[in-house]
């Protein structure tokens, strides 16, 4: 028998059962199924337009992201050139396609799932195609209907490397962590909102949202916490993303923030020349002489009121401090006034077993402290935060190899302070020694009797120095851990200034001081039984 009278009865046939067999949709697209199966072309002979037998064994795999295609090659594959792939959203519609093979051994081809809502299975079918252009027929495609697996796509979810962010937030600033938010489905994801519980908790993409996430795609989340309206202490917030597909549900991250009571900075450590010639200098910061320091940590700024009440608190909660409405003591070794809280410029109070601060000086530096409540405040710090004690309460004296909080040495401040500046300030030479005309670089960085406003003001707005310290000059006076006596000109190396004496040393000058005390070198003293209202300190650690 011929191969054109073999493919005629065959296309007969066809023609027979597809009538019964062919959903409506596919028929209405086919068109009318009757007539011969060859066609007279425009010179008037006879040319083939018998499609080509069906492709068998059509299935389907997926792997993601993509859905294989394999199949059989027809029976007959005489004169098949090419594949038709075409993708169905229901069984009867028309399909579209989605390739065309041009290679007739074929027998597989991978097709992106591009599924965007897990209710809908997306269907293919594969049609043979001869060198005429004459494609299988719809009867192909209910034939290989029954060999498709339906397909369901995988939502689109969010998902993040970790859902628990701890991030030590830093008072008086913003903190920053980041995590990488990724599509773990295999469809667009796209996110429309990050949302945070808490007025302190922010979060944000690199990109502007709304933000699409390919599949298998990622992006950077930059979490923000601003520690500015918090106290010391730890907090929990949660930081929501939310994407606008329904099977992609609300992602929650926990945000831990642990608030500290002082932010340290670290300082490197160096040689440089203690004291001062210049033509400001007073006869006590002479002769200039060489100092080495270790490297240690200092406290970015001043220790503010709200630093000092939240560590009173403590201590007194746990035993550490006698308080009523006119002072505070400590409960250990002989008692010293800590906190004069009678002083009328006192700007901390104490009532019914709390600490309070005036309203609108939480971020205002703490007066009123001596040095005894300095060194305190430093032990109780440590306690709190489970390191070493520097300072023994029973006798005021020093353990230097501890890890825990204390005051800086003289050397250590100005060392800091300077951050391998030899200027007046670390902002440069002082220009006017008094309050007027404005010196313009100690106004860069402090706050003293040119551009005060009658009183201290809120830490940390002023410029910062090379290392990362705020307030170095003015503001308030700061308690160093030396006793006051002479310079000699030996080089040292970590000194602890005298064995004896009875004032201590303080540095860098208050907010009505002359621009003239606030210099880097300058040096004065006070007893150490005293408070001020020109008085605060700065801790320091290894």
């Amino acid at each position: 028998m011929s191969q054109l009278l073999r493919r005629h009865i065959v296309c007969r046939v066809l023609q027979t059962v597809l009538v019964c067999l062919l959903p409506s949709g596919l028929l209405a697209q086919t068109g009318s199924i009757g007539g011969d199966c060859t066609a007279a072309d425009s010179e008037g002979s006879t040319r083939d337009v018998t499609p080509p037998d069906a492709i068998t064994d059509l299935a389907a795999m997926r792997s993601m992201p993509d859905v294989v295609l394999t199949w059989s090659m027809p029976s007959d594959d005489v004169g098949v050139t090419s594949y038709r792939v075409y993708q169905h959203r229901t069984v009867t519609d028309s399909g579209t396609e989605i390739a065309h093979i041009l290679d007739e051994s074929a027998q597989t081809y991978s097709a992106r799932c591009v599924c965007g809502n897990p209710a809908i299975n997306f269907f293919y079918d594969v049609r043979a195609e001869d060198a005429a252009g004459n494609v299988a027929s719809a009867s192909n495609v209910v034939g290989e209907f029954d060999y498709v697996i339906q397909l369901g796509p995988i939502a689109p979810t969010i998902a993040v490397t970790r859902t628990c962010v701890s991030i030590s937030a830093l008072t008086g600033g913003v903190s920053v962590d980041t995590l990488v938010v990724s599509n773990a489905g295999d469809s667009l994801l796209t996110v429309t909102a990050v949302e945070g519980d808490e007025a302190w908790l922010t979060g944000e993409f690199a990109s502007a949202l709304p933000l699409d996430i390919g599949f298998g795609g990622s992006s950077i989340l930059t979490v923000a916490v601003d520690a500015g309206s918090l106290t010391s202490g730890a907090y929990v917030g949660v930081l929501s993303i939310v994407s606008n597909d329904p099977d992609a549900p609300v992602l929650p991250v926990d945000i831990e923030v642990e608030v500290p009571v002082v932010e340290m900075v670290p300082i490197p450590g160096g040689t440089f020349q203690m004291g001062s010639t210049s033509s400001w200098a007073q006869p006590n910061e002479q002769p200039m002489h060489e100092v080495t320091v270790r490297a240690f940590f200092m406290a970015k700024y001043e220790v503010t009121n709200e630093a000092m009440r939240a560590v009173l608190q403590w201590a007194f909660d746990n035993g550490e401090v006698n308080a009523s409405s006119t002072t505070v003591t400590n409960a250990e070794g002989s008692p010293q006034e800590l906190l004069d809280l009678d002083d009328a410029n006192c700007e901390i109070s104490f009532s019914g077993g709390v600490f309070i601060v005036d309203a609108g000086k939480d971020n205002h530096p703490c007066i009123d402290v001596t040095w005894y409540g300095a060194q305190a405040f430093c032990s109780y710090l440590s306690d709190m935060e489970g390191l070493e004690r520097c300072i023994a309460l029973a006798d005021w004296s020093c353990d230097w190899t501890a890890n825990g909080y204390r005051l800086p040495t003289e050397a250590e401040w100005e060392y800091a302070c300077r951050a391998g500046m030899s200027t007046d300030y670390y902002s440069g030479d002082e220009t006017y020694g008094g309050c007027s005309p404005l010196d313009p670089n100690l106004d860069l960085i402090g706050w003293y009797c040119g551009n005060d406003n009658g009183w201290t003001e809120g830490v940390g707005q002023k410029q910062t120095n090379d290392w990362g310290l705020k307030d170095m000059s003015g503001n308030v006076c700061e308690w160093c851990w030396d006793r006051y006596d002479s310079y000699t000109p030996d080089p040292q190396i970590d000194p602890t200034g005298p064995s004896a004496g009875s004032f201590r040393v303080n540095r860098g000058g208050a907010w009505y001081y002359s621009a003239r005390d606030c210099r880097s070198a300058d040096r004065i003293s006070y007893d150490p039984s005293g408070g001020f209202y020109d008085l605060g300190f700065r801790p320091v650690k290894r």
